[in-house]
């Protein structure tokens, strides 16, 4: 019998672009729930030392296996471009500014 794979836990071994794509999903849903942890003040604070340095020695390490993650897709995407392919960076993609009636519930 077959246990059911966590998200949460298992080890990832991304072999492919769209594996770590995935990779990166699941190290960000895994950084998310750990920092909800330090979200709720109340439990925070009481939590004794012993058991907060874990935890953000545990969240630390997750964040750096995102950065890592971010770091193999933009390696595989590298790979895939064109060697002639090139990105200018002197004209932005997106806005810089907001504009400010961007979000507003009026109109």
């Amino acid at each position: 019998m077959n246990r059911q794979q966590s998200i949460l836990t298992d080890t990832l071994q991304p072999q492919t672009i769209g594996e770590m794509i995935d990779t990166l999903i699941i190290m960000n849903i895994r950084l998310w729930h750990e920092q909800e942890h330090f979200f709720d003040l109340e439990k925070l604070t009481a939590m004794p030392c012993n058991r907060i340095v874990p935890l953000l020695t545990y969240t630390t390490r997750l964040n750096l296996l995102r950065n890592r993650a971010m770091d193999g897709v933009d390696a595989l995407l590298a790979e895939q471009l064109p060697s002639d392919f090139h990105v200018s960076t002197s004209t932005p993609c997106l806005p810089t500014t907001i504009p400010p009636s961007f979000g507003s519930q009026h109109e």
